[in-house]
């Protein structure tokens, strides 16, 4: 980045972007005769895009992921075992 370049002024523009190709996508869903104009899988990436930049230069996540940690699993394991939840002798432990 430039020096004395406002980060977040980028991010804005990126999210407004995205708000614009979203909004241009809905109103070409409603009018099928502009769809043929800019190929739709165009515009979903630049609303792809401008998300995804707007939250990396916000220092937000731009991926949802979920991780568990290790207790926490042994926990959910032994409370479906307890229930039956889990057929233990149906559990295939081969080596792929």
């Amino acid at each position: 980045m430039r020096a004395g370049y406002d980060v977040s002024q980028l991010a804005n523009t990126f999210e407004e972007i995205a708000h614009l190709s979203t909004g241009e996508i809905k109103g070409r869903l409603r009018d099928p005769k502009q769809v043929k104009d800019i190929p739709l899988p165009h515009l979903l990436k630049s609303a792809e895009v401008g998300t995804d930049k707007s939250q990396l230069l916000r220092g937000l996540p731009t991926a949802i992921t979920e991780s568990v940690e290790r207790q926490e699993l042994v926990c959910i394991l032994q409370s479906a075992l307890s229930a039956g939840a889990i057929d233990v002798l149906a559990i295939d432990v081969t080596p792929e």
